[in-house]
């Protein structure tokens, strides 16, 4: 199996299933998540960085969607849950808010929170 490297992070490409996929996803954001969730409550507090902080998530958004359109054929969906579904589940579990709620408040290890919201995420989109 090829090992592709991203910066510093490899992994196997291509991933069979779509859990495989979303936990790679995760996995991989986990340091960016380390970085931005510690200030994100400032752009939501100060009025001068919330237009930078809703630009940055209509990006994540987009970011998300494309995501998942990679992630898609390798499973099924869930009944009643489509691209757009998927993306906003993934856009919502994987913020930076609820990555801060669950590190900082409740004190879980970060590889704590990357392997339930992976499979939280996995579970929520497919069958």
């Amino acid at each position: 199996m090829m090992i592709r490297k991203i910066g510093k992070i490899s992994r196997k490409k291509p991933c069979a299933f779509a859990s495989d996929a979303v936990r790679i996803w995760v996995e991989n954001t986990l340091p960016v998540y380390a970085r931005v969730a510690p200030v994100a409550g400032m752009f939501l507090a100060e009025s001068e960085l919330t237009e930078t902080w809703d630009r940055s998530e209509k990006l994540r958004m987009y970011g998300f969607r494309h995501a998942m359109a990679a992630i898609a054929p390798k499973g099924v969906f869930r009944a009643g849950c489509d691209l757009d579904t998927a993306a906003q589940v993934m856009f919502v579990l994987l913020s930076p808010l609820v990555y801060e709620e669950f590190v900082t408040r409740l004190q879980w290890p970060p590889a704590r929170w990357g392997m339930w919201v992976a499979d939280l995420v996995t579970r929520a989109i497919f069958d």
